[in-house]
């Protein structure tokens, strides 16, 4: 006789709609059972448990619990999407939005467990309606000069890095000492979600979809920021054109290209053909580590450049970047690993398991690395 399990009827139906799944996108195999097994009619066996325990992400014990856990705040998200409700996210979204509140209370639990100062992110709030400003107080907050964030086209070997990775891992870094815990998606799609901030008092979370190119998880870096000085949790797609979108995205536009700098730059100011070349438009885009539509739009406000050449430009590079493949396509899987997590994150995990803080099981659980990878983990991280 089939050995059954003696699940908890109620926490398996709890788990499953907070995974995101129903009848029509559940795997075939579970489309025929997963209803008896949560009105308690039929039990599992303990090969179905094991398998969808790994289909729902919980371990199989969780499904044995007496009470269903509470509420999760998270579904207080706001969703600049009007077509887009909560119940409708994807399995893959829903996790990795778990995922990153999963390694925000392991961040807290272990700087408490070492002893390490806490940052209160929450004395950052900042209310201004004035764009300039605005951009002016991050500015100030990070402690970065225009100058120095120009610098950052230069890679350690003094060549250019026209791929802005020093400057996406620069910005990183600056957020982190706010105590912002900065973590990117993966096998999400860029239609579902662009980026999102949960804000907390201590430890806000910035989640980048990994999927998404550089310079548009840079502006999305500091799209976000403004929602968490402003003190409040969102999900966004940059595209959407509400009115608070539309004011962190030119707040987070004035900060990377300040308009008193880019009036006076050189180029803009010496260029008086209305159809820029892209050699130019590209030239500026690496001197202030932006894409190029940041550096178009720009122009656009500064009357610069007509709307038709605006749009125009707009769906070519459209057109040129659909063709392109994922940004989470490629690179190690150790490099991936801590593009997902964030460097501030892995660095903690590595340094608790080294000082005897956290075992091998919860270094494997923390990172989603075996212990072989500790050795080139630890170079990637602190250097050689």
């Amino acid at each position: 006789m089939t050995s059954r399990a003696k699940i908890n009827p109620d926490i398996m139906k709890w788990a499953r709609i907070e995974a995101g799944y129903n009848k029509k996108n559940l795997p075939k195999k579970f489309k025929d059972k997963f209803e008896k097994w949560e009105n308690g009619s039929v039990e599992p066996t303990w090969n179905q448990l094991r398998d969808l325990s790994n289909q729902y992400k919980r371990p199989s014990a969780f499904f044995f619990r007496t009470k269903v856990p509470p509420k999760d705040k998270m579904n207080f998200i706001e969703y600049r999407r009007q077509d887009i409700a909560f119940k409708d996210k994807t399995p893959k979204l829903i996790y990795n939005i778990r995922r990153s509140k999963f390694m925000r209370n392991n961040y807290i639990e272990l700087l408490q467990n070492m002893k390490l100062p806490i940052i209160n992110f929450s004395k950052n709030k900042f209310e201004s309606k004035n764009i300039v400003e605005f951009a002016l107080k991050i500015r100030e907050m990070l402690s970065v000069s225009l100058s120095e964030q120009k610098e950052w086209i230069f890679n350690k070997n003094k060549g250019k890095d026209y791929g802005h990775y020093r400057f996406i891992n620069e910005w990183k870094d600056t957020l982190n000492n706010l105590g912002i815990l900065v973590f990117e998606t993966e096998n999400v799609s860029l239609n579902e979600m662009k980026a999102l901030a949960i804000y907390y008092e201590y430890y806000p979370i910035i989640l980048l979809n990994g999927s998404d190119n550089v310079n548009s998880r840079i502006f999305s870096l500091f799209h976000e920021l403004v929602h968490l000085m402003l003190g409040e949790s969102a999900i966004c797609d940059l595209d959407e054109e509400t009115k608070k979108e539309v004011f962190c995205n030119a707040v987070a536009g004035e900060f990377l290209v300040p308009s008193k700098d880019f009036i006076e730059n050189s180029i803009v100011s010496d260029y008086n053909n209305e159809e820029w070349e892209d050699k130019h438009l590209f030239e500026l885009s690496h001197e202030y580590g932006v894409s190029k539509d940041v550096i178009l739009r720009k122009l656009l406000n500064i009357n610069k450049i007509s709307s038709d050449f605006y749009n125009s430009k707009i769906r070519q590079w459209n057109k040129e970047h659909s063709n392109k493949k994922k940004e989470d396509s490629g690179g190690s899987h150790l490099n991936n690993k801590i593009k997902y997590n964030g460097k501030m994150y892995s660095r903690l995990v590595l340094s608790a398991y080294e000082n005897n803080v956290i075992n091998a099981t919860d270094f494997s659980e923390y990172m989603g690395l075996r212990l072989k990878h500790i050795t080139k983990l630890e170079t990637l991280l602190f250097g050689d």
